[in-house]
């Protein structure tokens, strides 16, 4: 008889699409849960092994000191070296040693919430730098002292891979070009790890780290240090 119910043992079509549309559905939500993306959290640009990672917008916020320091210096060369001397190390260092780098944050801040010139800051204990070439400062300090404007200014707390720093601009020789300059400071370090020797422990992390890359953006790939390229 027409219309009737069938003998096949198959499901009605109706059934069927929608069991393939639930499907589809659980699928596209487990993967939106594993992608940063879907869930509207940006990927780091780089990530590593181990919990450490960079993010895009901390890996720009160079770019502006870089381009008043030597325009000429290319994309490439800079992402290079700022992966080298700088970001890898401090990844790694926040991966490790969260609670220590906390606590760290958190004195140089209230440091720098009582001290209001270089003056002060020297009465806070420290030591004194320099002259110094640029080249030979930690990346974050170089910025930060970028030019004469600063001269006597407390800097706010600045991340370096094994300390938090604070520090006062005592005295810049201009150089042939700003590359060239060499700076006079007064630091104040608290140390943001809890090994007897930090170069010791980069080390053996980057040799426990290499080739350990879980993902890097397509335009960092090339910028990325030898010892830890995949």
């Amino acid at each position: 008889m027409r219309g009737g119910p069938t003998s096949t043992g198959r499901a009605p079509a109706g059934s069927t699409v929608g069991a393939a549309l639930a499907c589809a559905l659980a699928l596209a939500a487990c993967d939106g849960a594993r992608d940063p993306v879907a869930t509207g959290t940006p990927r780091a640009a780089l990530e590593i092994e181990g919990g450490a990672s960079l993010g895009r917008e901390e890996l720009a916020s160079f770019d502006a000191y870089y381009e008043a320091l030597d325009p000429t210096i290319g994309l490439r060369h800079r992402r290079a070296v700022l992966l080298e001397r700088h970001f890898v190390p401090l990844a790694l260092a926040r991966a490790a040693f969260p609670g220590p780098r906390a606590t760290a944050r958190e004195r140089a801040g209230a440091l720098c919430s009582v001290v209001g010139n270089a003056l002060e800051l020297r009465r806070s204990g420290g030591e004194e730098l320099g002259p110094l070439a640029r080249s030979a400062l930690p990346v974050p300090v170089a910025a930060w002292a970028r030019d004469e404007s600063l001269l006597g200014a407390v800097s706010p707390p600045l991340e370096t891979a094994d300390a938090v720093l604070v520090v006062a601009l005592l005295e810049l020789q201009p150089g042939f070009t700003p590359v060239h300059d060499h700076l006079r400071l007064w630091v104040v370090r608290f140390p943001a790890h809890d090994q007897p020797d930090f170069a010791v422990w980069l080390l053996e992390e980057q040799a426990r780290r290499k080739g350990r890359v879980l993902h890097c953006d397509p335009d960092l790939r090339a910028a990325v240090p030898a010892w830890l390229a995949p």
